[in-house]
């Protein structure tokens, strides 16, 4: 299981891939979930979530050797990721799951917050201290939503991935 994610070198087959795949996603997500634990454990989710970026890394090119695709298209498929993540689901998850007036209201107190504190020439602990407890809060609002956004964008890239894949083996066969 080591060598599947952080051994870039060999090949796996589609049936590999997804397992893998599904591993990952499901990593990330709980990954993602961690803002609703506390800022500590979040912060130690995000340093993991770094990490799988290798494991991604590593899946994609064995996949992408095993069926004789050049690695080079691994540039194609961080791109397509970052078209999905930024443009189209964002836009998706506004019509299926809007933001909720709880998030906008927190989103209006907590520049209100800011705001005050930079009119403070040195803000001491119990002035900065609301303000963190709100954007923490607002952290964990958004979590959920970035969590959803993330597992689709990865999910739609890597198993449309696999199914191009598998199409192009059957192809030149």
């Amino acid at each position: 299981m080591f060598a599947l994610y952080f051994n870039p070198t060999g090949q796996i087959s589609s049936r590999e891939f997804r397992k893998g795949a599904i591993i990952l996603l499901a990593l990330n997500y709980a990954l993602w979930l961690t803002w609703y634990v506390g800022f500590g454990l979040a912060v130690i989710g995000g340093g993991i979530a770094m990490i799988s970026i290798f494991c991604w890394a590593c899946l994609f090119l064995k996949r992408l050797r095993h069926s004789g695709v050049s690695e080079v298209y691994y540039i194609a498929i961080v791109a397509n990721f970052l078209f999905a993540l930024v443009i189209i689901f964002p836009v998706l998850l506004n019509v299926i799951m809007p933001i909720s007036e709880e998030s906008l209201a927190l989103s209006t107190q907590l520049m209100e917050a800011n705001a005050t504190l930079r009119d403070i020439e040195r803000p001491t602990v119990s002035e900065i201290t609301p303000v963190i407890d709100l954007l923490v809060k607002s952290s964990q609002l958004g979590a959920l939503r970035s969590a959803i956004i993330f597992f689709l964008s990865g999910a739609s890239i890597a198993f449309g991935l696999d199914q191009i894949l598998n199409k192009q083996s059957a192809l030149t066969k």
